[in-house]
């Protein structure tokens, strides 16, 4: 069967339902944010509400996100990523070449130990290292480097 391209029914209204709310004012982008979301709108700037407003548009026109994007997305919002230290179990030893020197930290309980020494992070340890600041986590490669 052939695929059809081009415009779906119903698109050609969402495409001027989404346009004529450019001529709107921000009560009225406002008062349909009200109706469409239920609930009150948030203290946006007109054209971050106009971005709100046509995705909600197209979402009740095209359907919105698959179940397992929303799980994802759930999953993402529920907490700040993990700090290095956290994903860290202890025992664990790092090992960084730097300029010709070998550095090892051991992941404790509590922190990091450098050479006898205890830190809370391992930025401070990769600052003491480099002598300016570093992400510590990129400095031990356990983020990938931009």
């Amino acid at each position: 069967m052939p695929v059809k391209h081009g415009p779906q029914p119903g698109q050609a209204a969402l495409a001027q339902e989404i346009a004529a709310l450019e001529g709107f004012t921000t009560d009225m982008l406002r008062q349909t944010w009200y109706r469409l979301y239920r609930s009150t709108p948030p203290q946006l700037t007109k054209d971050l509400l106009i971005r709100g407003l046509a995705w909600r548009l197209q979402e009740r026109c095209l359907g919105g996100h698959s179940n397992a994007v929303l799980k994802t997305l759930s999953q993402l919002s529920t907490g700040a990523p993990k700090r290095a230290r956290e994903k860290l179990k202890p025992g664990t030893r790092l090992v960084r070449s730097w300029q010709g020197v070998t550095h090892a930290v051991l992941v404790s309980e509590t922190g990091f130990v450098f050479e006898e020494k205890h830190y809370g992070s391992l930025s401070a340890i990769a600052a003491h290292i480099t002598g300016t600041r570093w992400s510590g986590p990129r400095f031990f490669s356990l983020k990938a480097m931009p």
